[in-house]
C-alpha cells in the first residue's frame, strides 16, 4: 500500500547571512552597507529583522504575538516589518533573532531604476521619469498621492489601494527620487518599463509530436473528447475581430466570447491592421460550433470560450512598433477574469527588463491568493541565434508562479512536411536566467522561425470574414497561446475526472491548482534535440534555452491502456519550515520516469534577490538507497549527491532507464517564512501508484520511537533516526556494553517530529572506539529506548 506521511524533521543548515535588497548586499554580522546620508533614517518604525537560520512557524508566531506587522520577506531569513521602540527591545531578546536594522530609504530604490532603455518617442524623449511606488499596506494612499502631487509637481497617472497592493504611478523630475524614498510610508520605488507585443501547425506538436498518424494519433487529446469544453480563457492583447468566423458564433450553444472589455490604455476591437490579438486568440481557442471552413487552423482548445481584455492603444506609431498599454496594477484585470469564471490568462506581451518588479509581484500575488488560476506569459523575442542563455527573458514573464513560454520553430505535417523543426529553438526566443538566477523559460511550444521552411504560424487574419494569415506571425507571442490551449486541455482533463483511471468519471473531478497544471506539463515535456538548427546552440536538458522542454500532452496525460501512468497530488495546506511529506511509489524498468515538484510561491519583495520566499526541497531515494536531489541533472539523468535547489519553485528528478523497485519521495520545508506552502507533486512513468488509496498520518499520530543504527561505508560513520510524539526534554547518548557513557549526542528540549543523527565512531575526547558492541540510548521524557550496533574490526 502506498502512503504519504507528514512529519517534522530537524534540519541543519549552513547559515547564509547576506541581506540582498535594492542595490545592497551585506552581511550585518560583519559589515555595514555604504549608504549616503540623504538616504538614511535616524529613526523609523519600519525595520528589517534577520533570523539566525530557517524561519519556523513558531518563530513567526512569536514575532507577531509581540505586535510586529510583517510586510514581506527579504533574502536571507529576513522580514520587512513595522514595530515601535518598545517592541524592538522585546524582539531583540528573542533567542532566534540575529540582527535588527532600520529600513533605510536607500533600500527602497529598485536596482533597475534609471537603467531601462526606451523605444517610443514619448518615453525616449521625456526628461521626467515614470515611477511606480508601492506604499506600505496600511499607508493612506490618497494623502500620500496628494502630498507627492503638491510637493513635487508630479503628474499622477494612477493611484489606488486594493487587497493586493497600495500603489501610485506618476511622472516626476528625477531630482526628487531621493525625496520620494524618504517618505516613511513608501515601501519600494521603481521605473515603469515599456511593454511590447512579442511577435516578430502547433496542434500536432503540442498533443503528440506524432506527424505520421493522420487519423487520431496526431491529435490524440481531441480524439479522446477533450477540446476545452467548459473552460474560459482570458486573453490580454490587442483585442479581436469579433466578426471573424473563429469568434463570431457559439460553443455548445453559448456565445463564443464571454466578455469584451478595454483595460489599461486600450481601445475597442483589434484596431491595428496586423491583428496580433485576433491571431493569438485564434491559436489558443479559435473555433465555433458553426465553423465550416479553415477547420485545419482551429485553436488548440477550440471548444473553450474567450474573455478579451484589450490593451491596444490605437496609436499609429504604437501599431507600428507593437507597443501596448496594460493596466497597473495587473491584479485588477485578473480579478475581473476570475469573477467571470476564467481560470487561465494568456499574455503575449512584456518588457525587456529582466528584473523582478511590482508587476511580477502582482502575478505571483494573484496566484498565491487564487491557487487554481493559471497565468501565462511570453518569454520575449530578445535573443539572437547562436547566443546561449543570455538572460533576455523580460518581466512580467520572470515572475515565479506563471508559466513562461519559449518558442520552437514550426513543426510541419502535410504539404511541405513532415519536418522536425519543432526540435529547434526559434532564433529570437528569449533565454534565461532571470536576474536572480532562476531558470527560464518553463516550457516551449511552436512559435515559428523564418530561417526554416514554412517558418510562420497560421491563424485568424484580422478584418476578414474567415481569413487565415501566416507572415509575419512568428514569436513567443505565437508560442504562448499554444501553451494556453494546452493548459485548458489539462484543466479539462482533471476537472472531468480522467485522473486517475484514464477515463472520465465525475466522481474523480478535481479542480487543479496552477502548480499542478504546471507540474503536469513539465512531467511530460520533451527535451529538444536541436536537429536541423542552422545555428546550433546548447540543447542540454534542462537549461535556460529550452527550460524543461517542449510541451507534449500525450506524455503528460494518462489514458486507459497507456503503459506510462500518472500520480498527481495537490497537497494543501502544505508545509512549514522543518515539515516533511513522504510518499512511496513502485517504478517498473524499461521506460523513463520523472518526478516533478512545483509550488506557487509567496510573492517576492521587488528589488530583493533571490526572490524565492518559501523554499521546498525534493529528494527521491531509489531502491538501492541512493538519494537524488531535485534539479541535479546531467545527460538527462538525475545524479546522486549535489546541493538542494534554493532558487526555483520547480524541481525535477528524472531517470531515462530507472532501476525497478520502490522509490521514496521526500518533500521538505527547508525555509518557509510565509507558510504553510501548498505544493503539487506529479510522477510520470510506468509506476504503480495511480488509483491506490493514500493514507494520511497527522501530527497527533507520530509516535515516540528510536530506529535502528546503520553503518555508512562511504564515510565510516553511523546514522540513526528517532521521532517524538510531542515537545519534550531529550537526551541521546552513546554507551558501551557495560552502560558506561561514551558520548552525548543530543541534550535539551526538542519539538515533536522526526530527527536524524549521523555520528563517528569516536568518544567525547575524539579517541577512536575499540571494536565491540555499543548502544544508542534515547531518553524522551520519562521513556527510555535503545538500539544496539556493532563496531567491527
Amino acid at each position: 500500500m502506498k502512503k504519504w506521511v507528514v512529519l517534522i524533521i530537524g534540519v541543519t543548515l549552513s547559515y547564509a547571512a547576506t541581506i540582498n535588497i535594492g542595490n545592497y548586499s551585506f552581511d550585518p554580522r560583519t559589515e555595514k552597507p555604504d549608504i549616503t546620508e540623504n538616504l538614511k533614517y535616524e529613526y523609523s518604525n519600519y525595520y528589517i529583522v534577520q533570523f539566525k537560520g530557517p524561519i519556523y512557524k513558531s518563530q513567526r508566531d512569536a514575532l507577531e504575538n509581540l505586535g510586529v506587522k510583517i510586510y514581506g520577506y527579504i533574502p536571507h531569513y529576513t522580514y520587512l516589518v513595522k514595530m515601535d521602540d518598545r517592541t524592538v527591545g522585546k524582539v531583540n531578546e528573542l533567542g532566534f533573532i540575529s540582527w535588527i536594522g532600520i529600513y533605510h530609504p536607500a533600500y527602497k530604490i529598485h536596482p533597475m531604476l534609471g537603467k531601462i532603455e526606451f523605444y517610443t518617442p514619448e518615453r525616449k524623449n521625456d526628461p521626467w521619469m515614470l515611477l511606480s511606488v508601492e506604499l506600505f499596506p496600511d499607508a493612506d494612499n490618497d494623502a500620500i498621492t496628494e502630498y507627492i502631487r503638491e510637493k513635487f509637481n508630479a503628474d499622477i497617472k494612477y493611484h489606488g489601494k486594493t487587497r493586493y497592493n497600495n500603489r501610485i504611478k506618476f511622472r516626476i523630475d528625477p531630482q526628487y527620487i531621493d525625496d520620494i524614498a524618504r517618505i516613511p510610508q513608501v515601501m519600494e520605488i521603481e521605473e515603469v518599463p515599456e511593454y511590447f507585443l512579442f511577435n516578430n501547425a502547433g496542434r500536432f506538436v503540442i498533443q503528440t509530436n506524432n506527424f505520421t498518424d493522420t487519423t487520431s494519433g496526431d491529435t490524440l487529446i481531441w480524439s479522446k473528447g477533450i477540446h476545452g469544453e467548459g473552460e474560459i480563457l482570458t486573453m490580454m492583447d490587442t483585442g479581436i475581430d469579433t466578426a471573424h468566423c473563429f469568434f463570431n458564433g457559439t460553443v455548445n450553444g453559448q456565445k463564443k466570447w464571454v466578455k469584451y472589455e478595454v483595460v489599461g490604455g486600450g481601445t475597442f476591437y483589434d484596431s491595428c491592421d496586423v491583428g496580433h490579438g485576433s491571431h493569438v486568440a485564434g491559436t489558443a481557442v479559435g473555433g465555433t460550433d458553426e465553423l465550416s471552413q479553415n477547420l485545419q487552423y482551429k485553436g488548440m482548445a477550440y471548444k473553450s470560450r474567450l474573455h478579451v481584455q484589450d490593451i491596444q492603444t490605437g496609436s499609429t506609431w504604437d501599431c507600428t512598433i507593437g507597443a501596448v498599454s496594460p493596466p497597473d496594477p495587473l491584479t485588477s484585470a485578473f480579478d475581473t477574469s476570475y469573477a467571470i469564471g476564467a481560470r487561465a490568462h494568456t499574455n503575449s506581451w512584456g518588457s525587456a527588463t529582466n528584473s523582478y518588479d511590482q508587476r511580477c509581484a502582482d502575478v505571483d500575488n494573484f496566484i498565491w491568493t487564487h491557487p487554481d488560476y493559471v497565468i501565462l506569459y511570453a518569454a520575449g523575442n530578445g535573443s539572437q541565434a547562436g547566443n546561449s542563455e543570455d538572460g533576455s527573458v523580460g518581466q512580467p514573464a520572470n515572475a515565479k508562479n506563471d508559466i513562461t513560454m519559449g518558442a520552437t520553430a514550426r513543426g510541419l505535417r502535410g504539404p511541405g512536411g513532415p519536418n522536425n523543426y519543432q526540435e529547434v529553438k526559434a532564433w529570437y526566443s528569449s533565454e534565461g536566467p532571470a536576474a536572480d538566477g532562476r531558470m527560464e523559460p518553463n516550457v516551449m511550444a511552436p512559435g515559428g522561425d523564418d530561417r526554416l521552411t514554412a517558418g510562420y504560424i497560421h491563424s485568424a487574419d484580422n478584418w476578414t470574414t474567415c481569413g487565415i494569415q501566416g507572415n509575419p506571425f512568428m514569436g513567443t507571442s505565437m508560442a504562448t497561446p499554444h501553451g494556453a490551449g494546452a493548459v485548458l486541455l489539462v484543466r479539462q482533463y482533471y476537472r472531468e475526472g480522467w485522473y486517475p483511471t484514464g477515463a472520465p468519471d465525475p466522481g474523480n473531478s478535481l479542480n487543479p491548482s496552477a502548480a499542478l497544471v504546471k507540474a503536469t506539463l513539465v512531467s511530460g515535456s520533451d527535451s529538444m534535440t536541436g536537429t536541423g538548427d542552422p545555428n546550433p546552440i546548447d540543447y542540454t536538458w534542462p537549461n535556460n534555452n529550452q527550460g524543461w522542454g517542449r510541451i507534449n500532452l500525450s506524455r503528460s496525460l494518462y489514458f486507459t491502456g497507456d503503459v506510462n501512468r500518472l500520480l498527481a497530488r495537490d497537497v494543501t495546506p502544505g508545509l512549514n519550515t522543518g515539515e516533511t511529506y513522504v510518499e512511496t511509489v513502485y517504478v517498473y524498468s524499461g521506460t523513463p520516469v520523472r518526478f516533478v515538484l512545483a509550488w506557487s510561491d509567496y510573492p517576492g519583495t521587488p528589488g530583493s534577490s533571490p526572490v524565492l520566499v518559501n523554499d521546498l526541497n525534493l529528494m527521491v531515494t531509489d531502491p538501492n538507497g541512493t538519494n537524488y536531489r531535485g534539479n541535479n541533472i546531467s545527460n538527462y539523468n538525475s545524479q546522486p549527491g549535489g546541493n538542494f535547489d534554493d532558487l526555483n519553485n520547480i524541481e525535477v528528478v528524472n531517470f531515462t532507464d530507472p532501476v525497478e523497485g520502490q522509490y521514496v519521495i521526500t518533500i521538505s520545508g527547508q525555509n518557509v517564512p510565509q507558510g504553510p506552502q501548498p505544493f503539487a507533486l506529479v510522477v510520470n512513468g510506468n509506476i504503480e501508484a495511480v488509483g491506490v488509496k493514500e493514507e494520511y498520518y497527522p501530527y497527533s499520530k507520530v509516535q515516540t520511537k528510536l530506529y535502528s543504527v546503520k553503518y555508512l561505508p562511504s564515510t565510516g560513520e553511523y546514522k540513526f533516526s528517532y521521532t517524538l510524539s510531542k515537545d519534550m526534554n531529550v537526551s541521546v547518548k552513546l554507551v558501551d556494553i557495560t552502560g558506561r557513557e561514551i558520548r552525548t549526542l543530543v541534550r535539551g528540549d526538542q519539538k515533536k517530529g522526526f530527527y536524524k543523527i549521523v555520528f563517528s565512531s569516536r568518544d567525547k575526547y575524539g579517541k577512536k572506539l575499540s571494536p565491540g558492541n555499543y548502544f544508542v540510548v534515547l531518553r524522551a521524557g520519562k521513556r527510555v529506548f535503545s538500539q544496539k550496533f556493532v563496531i567491527a574490526r
